[in-house]
């Protein structure tokens, strides 16, 4: 296996969190854009369709 390198990350406490947390965190970041940019999505064709049903904004009374 010519030209392979392999670089091996011990599993205490410290090593395995200095590798792993950066990992976490840009999935956490990723996963709650997308929830975020799909919720936009979905709520703009669904405020066209709200409003041609006829429907308006809430009024307090």
């Amino acid at each position: 296996m010519r030209g392979l390198i392999v670089i091996e990350i011990s599993t205490t406490g410290v090593g395995s969190g200095v590798a792993i947390l950066p990992v976490l965190i840009w999935l956490s970041l990723t996963a709650v854009t997308t929830a975020s940019l799909m919720s936009m999505r979905m709520k703009i064709p669904s405020t066209r369709v709200h409003f041609c049903l006829g429907n308006r904004l809430l009024t307090l009374h």
